[in-house]
């Protein structure tokens, strides 16, 4: 594994950046049987053909395993609170819909299906609901959805003009953060569980904020940003980083440097010890063209760790089951 060791002062104030080596050899290995998910997280990479699919890995790159077969493609994976399953977005039945994976049994089965596009699913502490964002009529018009855990009680949460996107529930159950505003200038957003009030976190500023993930304590959220890169055209390639706020607005500040015109940081994920932050770092150009690989970033030493996966990969989550 690579490591950078930064040595910063703390969790609130500290700067971290990183460069990336090696590229990992390809997987080719078949599913093994039931998984137990603690310690681990769940990610997307390569399959045997051109697909994507997720895999569950250890923090330290030890024991990938596929979690489904190959023959569809594969997006954004997040575990249940039990972590006994995955929901993720599939276009295994010829349009991208919810699914939910028994980690256990690696039985598979859709939730919410629909004519409309869904991705980024995300569970209720209670494990009983999920959010997850439908496109409606464009790319331009996305909203927020949540449903029951067998698909029923399908809603619209926002029902607003422009794309509202990667929603997240809080720990405590009691509010949703969320992307929303136009497609190149959108901010992070706060709202209970039924829709109602509505609370932009981030003030506006150039630049896209989304992917909002919370601190297990509920009291600040990690989120990806290109606000430092300013406004930009809708073909340039968008330089995001890592920014915290509290719940209530304030510190609003950048967490990371990792960005720069061939790389972006994707989808930061909070740790359930909230010591420790996965992330997707994305580069372009060079023999590989756009090459994803997971990083994990200790939050107390500001040390910076690849999880040596083989293949590319992207869109981490942790388990919430933690090793003794």
């Amino acid at each position: 594994m690579k490591s950078l060791n930064l040595n910063p002062p703390g969790l609130a104030i500290f700067l971290v950046c990183l460069s990336c080596d090696s590229i990992p050899k390809e997987m080719t290995s078949q599913l093994s049987g039931p998984i137990d998910s603690t310690g681990r997280l769940v990610y997307i990479g390569p399959g045997e053909t051109v697909r994507s699919r997720p895999f569950v890995v250890h923090e330290d790159g030890s024991d990938p395993q596929p979690l489904v077969e190959d023959g569809a493609d594969y997006q954004d994976p997040t575990f249940s609170p039990d972590g006994r399953s995955v929901a993720i977005a599939s276009n295994r039945s010829g349009q991208w819909n919810i699914h939910v994976l028994n980690v256990g049994t690696l039985g598979l089965g859709v939730v919410a299906t629909s004519e409309t596009i869904d991705f980024e699913p995300t569970f209720s502490p209670d494990g009983r609901k999920i959010a997850f964002q439908r496109q409606l009529t464009n790319d331009l018009d996305w909203e927020i959805f949540v449903m029951n855990i067998d698909g029923s009680g399908v809603r619209n949460l926002t029902e607003s003009v422009g794309p509202d996107r990667r929603p997240a529930w809080s720990p405590d159950g009691s509010r949703i953060a969320y992307q929303a505003g136009e497609r190149l200038d959108q901010e992070i957003w706060l709202m209970e569980p039924d829709g109602r009030n509505k609370l932009q976190l981030t003030p506006f500023r150039p630049g896209v904020s989304g992917a909002p993930s919370w601190s297990p304590d509920g009291s600040v959220i990690v989120f990806e940003s290109s606000e430092h890169q300013g406004d930009v055209s809708p073909l340039a390639f968008v330089q995001y980083d890592m920014y915290l706020v509290n719940i209530d607005g304030s510190s609003l500040r950048r967490f990371s440097e990792f960005s720069n015109p061939t790389r972006s940081i994707r989808f930061p994920n909070w740790s359930p010890g909230g010591d420790k932050m996965a992330f997707e770092l994305r580069d372009i150009g060079g023999a590989f063209g756009t090459r994803s690989t997971i990083w994990i970033l200790d939050t107390l030493t500001g040390e910076s760790t690849q999880i040596p996966t083989p293949g590319t990969a992207g869109s981490p989550a942790w388990s919430p089951l933690t090793s003794p």
